[in-house]
């Protein structure tokens, strides 16, 4: 019989559940990994949202300040 063979069943129910159980863990670690580096990505994400925001809010002031000011110019000629 091949080695292998017999060592599968001579495994034990314990020996299973370890096995198992290390996979479980292993994968279970490789999805927090990924989680994180979602996570990480979604905040930046949000950062720049708010960045680009802001941005428009003081590009739409100045515009609104120039448009202002060349509305008083042309009625003061």
């Amino acid at each position: 019989m091949d080695p292998q063979v017999v060592n599968l069943l001579q495994e034990t129910e314990e020996d299973v559940y370890r096995r198992k159980t290390a996979r479980i863990r292993r994968k279970v670690s490789e999805i927090e990994k990924e989680c994180e580096m979602y996570a990480v990505k979604i905040y930046n994400v949000e950062r720049d949202i708010q960045r680009y925001r802001h941005e428009a809010q003081l590009l739409s002031k100045v515009l609104e300040k120039k448009g202002l000011n060349k509305e008083k110019e042309a009625g003061e000629t």
